[in-house]
């Protein structure tokens, strides 16, 4: 559904802003699709705020009434349809949006859309600040550097959403939302999530031949022309995980029998990306899965990435099943890999 505001265009950066009036009455169809949106976005991948507080809600409806009181302007984003000039005021137009996201000022906005909902006679109106732009990196980082913190506050997710970093902005582009465990800093036996952005590092800087200080030192130019070789190889891969869950039962049934969905069978596929022709050659682990011959339980891994019935990254894990798996897949091995033959 697309809305139709008079605002006063402006830019800041490389977006253009509309800043305008809205009634409190006309709050709740303008942003029913987004409160209806974030009650179902759970992973905080695909959102760029937290969870709405009720409870911090409720208590800003106390001050509603209040002859003083202090309300700052919602800041949102939008896709921009089309903007019409109003003849005689200078910057002054009016804008259809649509896909319009609370950036800053969800609870107030809630409450506001409360109370109007409460008490039909209450129309006032309320200051708002449009971006213009629907990516959700770029949601993601408006609300770090309004807030001076990450859209969802872990040790994991802080480097992706922090606007300063070049990397972390790098990974949410580059891995799907699918695929990335964001929510904790490591994987967990029932989770339906893959790797982490702490293990996504390590494999790019394996490939990319740096250390992980040099990698989180980069610009995004160089990250992404360094990185164009590769992203056909994980793109396959992700394509790869999804056919093998889907046999399996899902990635938490694929990870009790493989040691494909762990971190080291991650990075060992990864490790072998140079030694392949194309990223075709990936869909072979397929083939190797329904064989048996990645299984946990094939006793091919032992002593490799399994010790005692468990999967362990420990020491030369990755190198080691690297080069198995490099053999099992057909390929030549590198100097280096076939000292772990």
């Amino acid at each position: 559904m697309t809305q139709r505001i008079f605002a006063f265009k402006g830019t800041f950066g490389q977006f253009e802003t509309y800043t305008g009036s809205i009634p409190t009455q006309r709050l709740g169809a303008m942003f029913s699709a987004y409160f209806a949106d974030a009650l179902d976005a759970n992973d905080p991948m695909l959102r760029a705020q937290r969870v709405i507080d009720m409870g911090h809600v409720r208590r800003i409806n106390g001050y509603l009434d209040r002859s003083v009181r202090a309300f700052g302007s919602p800041i949102a984003t939008a896709k921009v349809i089309s903007e019409t000039p109003v003849a005689g005021v200078p910057n002054l137009v009016e804008v259809e949006l649509t896909d319009i996201y609370l950036v800053d000022g969800q609870k107030r906005v809630k409450s506001c859309i409360l109370r109007a909902e409460q008490d039909p006679e209450w129309n006032e109106t309320i200051p708002l600040h449009v971006v213009g732009t629907e990516e959700l990196i770029h949601k993601q980082q408006l609300f770090a550097s309004i807030n001076g913190t990450a859209a969802k506050v872990s040790p994991s997710l802080n480097a992706i959403y922090d606007h300063s970093n070049p990397l972390g902005g790098f990974i949410t582009m580059n891995c799907p939302a699918e695929v990335m465990e964001s929510e904790k800093a490591t994987v967990s036996k029932t989770s339906d999530k893959l790797v982490t952005p702490g293990i996504f590092k390590e494999a790019m800087a394996g490939l990319l031949g740096v250390s992980l200080k040099q990698l989180a030192s980069l610009s995004l130019d160089r990250l992404e022309s360094s990185w164009d070789k590769w992203a056909p190889y994980t793109r396959e891969l992700w394509q790869v995980y999804r056919e093998l869950s889907k046999e399996a039962g899902g990635l938490p049934m694929l990870r009790q029998l493989s040691i494909l969905p762990h971190n080291v069978g991650f990075l060992a596929i990864c490790r072998v990306f140079p030694l392949l022709r194309n990223p075709a050659q990936l869909h072979d682990l397929v083939r190797l899965e329904r064989e048996g011959l990645t299984a946990r339980a094939s006793g091919l891994w032992d002593g490799r990435c399994m010790t005692l019935s468990k999967i362990t990254k420990s020491g030369d894990a990755v190198a080691l099943t690297a080069a198995m798996l490099a053999t099992q897949l057909g390929v030549e091995l590198d100097d280096n890999l076939k000292l772990f033959l």
